[in-house]
């Protein structure tokens, strides 16, 4: 692993552990093992390295949606195949998500062309193919008929809420994977 990786890990097991806000560059310096300067060296700041993390989950999530095949589904099967594929990645890769999603705020974008641009690519990605989905459904008739770029930023816009949801650290917050497949069936299913 480079030094950037060792501190990369470091600070994602002490977001992890002890909460972004409360984990220090001091903190993350020491578990990483590293020099002060060689942790300014690869980041600006604590910002920084929290920007190379979410930066590395939307690029996997990206990378994910761009492999998704269903040209062999009717709209409403794609649909529901691709809502449960961005339940398995939150699960499979929601350990850093998770810290990231309460602590990220937005205007940490505007801070960083690159990872700004990274997640337009995954956010645009994302709602254009939902929406190709709902079209193709629409014209396959098993989805009823609806404003499909609306509906794809409302359906992404709810996967958005589910991610955030699973943050809450309440022990009875329930599950929405489920939920949120059957619900979009329920809504859009052609009758």
């Amino acid at each position: 692993m480079t030094r950037k990786e060792i501190i990369v890990q470091a600070a994602t097991e002490l977001f992890i552990e002890k909460g972004y806000r409360e984990t220090t560059t001091s903190d993350i310096r020491k578990k990483a093992g590293v020099a002060q300067g060689t942790l300014f060296y690869h980041f600006q700041n604590k910002e920084g390295i929290l920007l190379h993390i979410f930066a590395k989950v939307i690029v996997s999530y990206s990378e994910a949606i761009e492999a998704f095949e269903y040209d062999e589904l009717s709209g409403i099967e794609a649909l529901l195949s691709y809502t449960d594929l961005c339940n398995r990645l939150r699960k499979e890769k929601g350990r850093n998500f998770f810290f990231i999603l309460p602590n990220f705020v937005p205007s940490l974008l505007q801070q960083n062309l690159e990872t700004r641009k990274i997640f337009y690519h995954f956010f645009n990605t994302s709602v254009e193919l939902i929406e190709k989905l709902i079209i193709k459904g629409i014209d396959d008739g098993s989805i009823r008929k609806v404003n499909a770029h609306e509906t794809a930023h409302l359906i992404f816009a709810l996967f958005t809420g589910i991610n955030r949801h699973s943050t809450i650290p309440e022990k009875n917050a329930p599950d929405l994977s489920n939920n949120c497949i059957d619900f979009i069936n329920a809504a859009l299913k052609a009758k």
